[in-house]
């Protein structure tokens, strides 16, 4: 039967003999792209061979070769193929044709079209000629006739009602006979563009050809897929009855290969990084910018096929979506819905629905953290690019407005840039407040470049010619700063320097202060002019008589500096003076004032969202409460961990771990110390100016332990430091007990007492007096040091923790035979480490006791029975070794004496080992219980990880031997740290509340999580797993066991000889004995 012909039929039937030059490009499966080019021909200009050109595709080429096998070999189906323009579809597909041309299928291609005139049925027009010429006329017309088929039908078809099924099923028929001789692959390109007729053909075929062999494949746009139009919905409803592949942007390596290719040279490693991300891995992007790069032009050029691209996709979103990419393309940061919608000027509501509609274009796309992001640079470049410059101000604009309530929406960097490209849209002296912030920011981040230029900026912009002075002192203070990394001469900051001097007499007294004050700690500034300057502005400031010693005086216009900047509410200019306050206070006896400043520098620093001195700040705080004996000083750390894991800010996560490091090695637990240490060595920046604080923690923590040698080694890396090197010299010797080398360097000290640390200093005269017993020293050192009892030697914010000064108040009154008042100051300095706890300061407090204490004073037995346990759990070599020597001059092992059979038991602080008849004792050490661990069980396989936790969860052991998985994955952490976040918002408010329920609640909760957090990060910040907790265990356990086998051998060296060849380490511990032992475990 033939189906109905129309005059239009006759008319262009005559098509079907000579197609048109447009129609012969699409038979042979090319087309014209929105971007004026052919995926096809373009695949096949970049290659010899089809499959050479495609990237990053391997799955997907090997999921259509098996389809196309099946077809030929049996039945075929329907693959829907999808992806943004470029996205590489045309390429795929004509690998699959190659393919199955090659195995004899026939092989036939149309493309849907957006041209308006275009006649229904079109692609299908196209497939059917590529079928006549790739058979032949004679044999279609045949195998038409023969199923009652014109296929001149298919351009005069109308879909006026009765004829649709039976011409839907002349067209599966045709097919389905053709595939009776040659198996057959249609492809139907471009759908997004179809017509509802052709989709309603392509459904029915797909139902009806199932089992014969034609597979028909389809691609589409699936970022233009609009529900409002008919063959769209109709599309979408084929979708379920099809396979899908869903294409998208390749990965860096194929980026890579991809460019190579392209451009014949092998592109630097960054270019492809950058190239990636701004294209989104879309390879028809990637090869536009390519060879643009390759050209000269630059990697941030732009050619019309990818901006015409873009532009395709912009065009059907509605003028609200369109404005709500414009203003995230200004914004630029992955941002929220309420930042969006402020910048916007639109409801959360509108907003939403716009950004509904750019989600479904596949322009933008969500984050972890339900933010909205560009898919790629390109899009946000093609926003921008076709951007009014007065719309653009007015986005620039909006976004600095914004900050007022949304304060984090940018990075300060970003939010001076916003200003600046704001122009006289935004007040200048609020872009020069955001001009110092981004400073700011950009000083904590160390990139000290950008730091400069926007302190440079902010002052060639400000009105204010006394601010500008202030300007270029923070400005010289920058640049001195980067000369003292060696990153830019420091004759520039200095002549800068003298330069705010000379203008800060032309100014009012204030400004003339601030200037003094900050210049006052360059020695290599006038420092004859600086004191002056500070002096004719106090007299105009504070009441007569004027201070005369200087120190007294800078604290006095400090004080009154503040005062003002209080009064009138200048948080910056407050914050300056409460930091120099601080400075100036930092000497004994001042915790207590020094906390007041510091807790209000906090507070002003997250009032104005000074990151940078609000950490500052926190860190500083629990070092004056330690000095204070205050153990909430534990608390405050962890607050102070809290903010650096926040902020993320390099030299804070660096002085974090070192914080950490310093209070482990306080408390006495040296490998966690040494491990802090390697953290922040991760993570410190390489300048060697930095690198001071890592040398001295490093000699602190040998010095602590009595590892004299490798102290002296970290000490003489120190020689270079900023404050004097004898005096360190000096403490040194008197912790090896050379008091006499220590007196020489003390009296060096004396003579040139410029840059010394006073409190250290005065901890090291109290060891020399108390190791001389020199009567005037005694007398000095009391003298210094008495009025600060029950507090703690403190020095150098923070980096010198030296013990409660009651320890050494004892230690003086011992040497001058004032027994009782020493044994008092002993026993009260015991109580305050125990208060803080500090094992090793409790330690060192109670073997200086027994020192104290009479030989035949009963005491001296209690309080030894208190510090040998200390002493097993502390591994203190030095302590260690001056028990030795004090206890009845004998060793730390009891003499050998003869017993029967063999034994390994604990007793209390204590283990009785016994072997081949002869029995020692050894104080408690981890490594000996491992061992009694591995005799109980012989022959038998223990993890290291069960050695190290014996009670951790079965199940949470195996896992952590065997797993490989992040401890946190990327969601948790940021839902940890979004509750930090929480945390201290509810913080702050049940300390305004009084709430101390609430507070201690939250308190424990933050701990908990920084734990975590800790614990689930590496060195420089990367994610901790769970096979990194195995190689830890490993070496831990291996290094306890080796220690408690030479102790054993020193003391018992038959029974050392047998463990040494009996018990194995490594992952999995053992005890193997050669011959069956019997022992007694309990």
């Amino acid at each position: 039967m033939r189906c109905r012909r129309s005059s239009r039929a006759r008319e262009t039937s005559r098509r079907w003999t000579v197609p048109p030059i447009e129609a012969r490009g699409r038979a042979l499966g090319t087309r014209r792209s929105a971007h004026g080019g052919s995926d096809c021909q373009r695949a096949v200009r970049h290659s010899h061979s089809m499959t050479t050109a495609i990237f990053g595709r391997d799955d997907w080429i090997a999921r259509l070769r098996d389809d196309v096998s099946r077809t030929v070999a049996s039945h075929g189906g329907l693959v829907m193929v999808s992806g943004e323009a470029g996205i590489g579809k045309t390429t795929l597909i004509g690998a699959s044709i190659e393919h199955a041309r090659s195995l004899g299928a026939l092989a036939a291609v149309g493309t849907c079209s957006s041209s308006q005139g275009t006649p229904m049925l079109w692609p299908w027009i196209q497939a059917f000629r590529a079928l006549q010429r790739a058979l032949g006329p004679t044999e279609f017309d045949a195998l038409s006739a023969e199923v009652g088929l014109d296929p001149t039908e298919l351009a005069a078809f109308d879909d006026r009602g009765g004829v649709e099924f039976t011409f839907f099923d002349a067209v599966a028929t045709l097919l389905a006979t053709i595939s009776h001789r040659h198996p057959l692959v249609v492809v139907i390109e471009d759908l997004h563009w179809a017509d509802v007729t052709s989709v309603q053909l392509l459904e029915f075929l797909s139902r009806h050809t199932w089992f014969e062999r034609i597979l028909v494949i389809g691609t589409y746009r699936d970022t233009e897929i609009d529900p409002g139009r008919e063959a769209h919905r109709a599309l979408s409803a084929l979708m379920p009855q099809a396979g899908s592949i869903q294409l998208a942007g390749l990965e860096l390596e194929a980026v890579g290969a991809l460019v190579q290719r392209v451009t014949g040279q092998r592109p630097p490693a960054s270019f492809v990084q950058r190239l990636h991300h701004r294209s989104g891995g879309n390879p028809f992007f990637v090869e536009q910018t390519a060879r643009l790069w390759a050209s000269g032009h630059g990697e941030q050029a732009l050619t019309p096929g990818v901006t015409d691209a873009v532009r395709s996709r912009l065009r059907p979103l509605p003028p609200q979506a369109l404005a709500v990419l414009q203003t995230a393309a200004v914004v630029e940061n992955p941002t929220t819905l309420r930042v969006l919608a402020a910048v916007a000027g639109l409801s959360v509501d509108d907003c939403s629905s716009a950004l509904a509609a750019a989600l479904a274009a596949r322009l933008l796309r969500t984050t972890n953290e339900s933010t909205y992001e560009f898919v790629h640079d390109l899009v946000r470049e093609t926003v921008l690019t076709d951007l009014d410059s007065a719309t653009e101000a007015r986005l620039h604009a909006a976004v600095v407005n914004a900050l007022d309530d949304h304060p984090q929406a940018v990075l300060p960097g970003q939010a001076a840039d916003h200003a600046l490209r704001a122009g006289d849209l935004i007040d200048s002296e609020r872009t020069v407040d955001l001009l110092i912030a981004a400073g700011r920011d950009a000083n904590s981040h160390l990139d000290l470049r950008a730091s400069i230029d926007f302190y440079r900026r902010a002052a060639a912009l400000t009105s204010d010619p006394e601010r500008r002075t202030l300007i270029r002192l923070d400005l010289a203070g920058e640049m001195h700063f980067a000369a003292t990394l060696n990153r830019s001469p420091r004759a520039d900051a200095l002549a800068l320097m003298t330069e705010v001097l000379d203008e800060a007499t032309r100014h009012s007294t204030v400004t003339a202060a601030r200037v003094a004050l900050g210049l006052h700690s360059y020695s290599e500034v006038d420092r004859d002019r600086v004191r002056a300057l500070l002096r004719s502005s106090a007299a105009s400031l504070l009441p007569s008589p004027l201070p005369d010693a200087d120190d007294e005086l800078y604290r006095a216009v400090v004080e009154h500096l503040a005062e003002i900047a209080r009064a009138d509410a200048d948080y910056e200019s407050l914050s300056t003076m409460l930091s120099v306050h601080h400075a100036v206070l930092w000497r004994a006896g001042k915790a207590a004032e020094r906390q007041r400043v510091v807790a209000e520098l906090q507070t002003v620093a997250r009032r104005h969202g000074d990151r940078t001195t609000e950490q500052f700040a926190a860190s500083l705080l629990w070092v004056t409460m330690l000095e204070q004996n205050d153990p909430g000083y534990l608390e405050q750390y962890r607050a102070f961990a809290a903010l650096a894991a926040r902020y993320q800010t390099p030299i804070f996560a660096a002085s974090e771990h070192i914080d950490g490091a310093l209070i482990a090695g306080f408390r006495g637990r040296f490998d966690e110390a040494w491990e802090r240490s390697a953290r922040a060595e991760e993570v410190l920046p390489q300048e060697h100016a930095f690198g001071w604080a890592l040398r001295y923690l490093h000699w602190v923590l040998h010095l602590r332990r009595g590892d004299f040698d490798q102290a002296r080694h970290a000490l003489s890396l120190l020689a270079d430091s900023a404050f004097d090197y004898d005096v360190l010299s000096a403490a040194q010797a008197a912790e090896e007990g050379r008091h006499r080398d220590a007196a020489v360097l003390l009296e060096r000290v004396d003579e040139n007492d410029e840059g010394v640390p006073r409190i250290l200093y005065d901890r090291v005269l109290a060891l020399v007096a108390a190791g001389t017993g020199h009567g005037e020293l005694l007398a000095r050192a009391r003298e210094r040091m008495a009025q600060w009892s029950g507090t703690w030697s403190v020095d150098l914010y923070g980096m010198d923790l030296g013990g409660p000064i009651d320890l050494y108040l004892g230690l003086l009154d011992a040497a001058a035979g004032e027994q009782d008042r020493a044994v008092g100051f002993l026993e009260r300095a015991t109580r305050q480490a125990e208060h803080l706890s500090s094992p090793y300061w409790a330690a060192t407090a109670q073997l200086a006791l027994i020192e104290a204490l009479p030989a035949d004073d009963p005491r001296r037995a209690t309080v030894r029975e208190t510090l040998m346990p200390l002493l097993a759990e502390l591994d203190v070599p030095g302590l260690e070794r001056r028990t030795k020597a004090l206890v009845e001059g004998s060793s730390s092992a009891a003499p050998a004496s003869r017993l029967d059979g063999n034994a390994f038991c604990r007793q209390g602080a204590t283990w009785q080992l016994t072997w081949d008849g002869h029995s020692v004792t050894l104080p408690h050490a981890k490594g000996l219980g491992d061992l009694h661990t591995l005799i109980a069980a012989p022959g038998s396989e223990i993890a290291s990880t069960t050695l190290l936790n014996p009670h951790r969860d079965p199940q949470a052991d195996a896992a952590m031997r065997f797993g490989g998985d992040a401890v946190l994955d990327d969601t948790a952490r940021q839902q940890y740290r979004a509750r930090l976040t929480q945390l201290d918002e509810l913080l702050d408010a049940a300390g305004l509340a009084g709430d101390v329920e609430r507070r201690d609640a939250l308190l424990a909760e933050r701990e908990a999580l920084i734990d975590e957090l800790r614990a689930a990060t590496r060195l420089g910040g990367r994610s901790r797993r769970l096979g990194d907790e195995t190689e830890r265990a490993r070496k831990t356990v291996t290094a306890r066991i080796r220690d408690a086998l030479r102790k054993i051998e020193g003391v018992h060296p038959a029974l050392g000889e047998h463990l040494r060849a009996s018990v194995n380490t490594g992952t999995f511990c053992s005890y193997r004995p050669s011959d069956p032992v019997t022992w007694r475990l309990h």
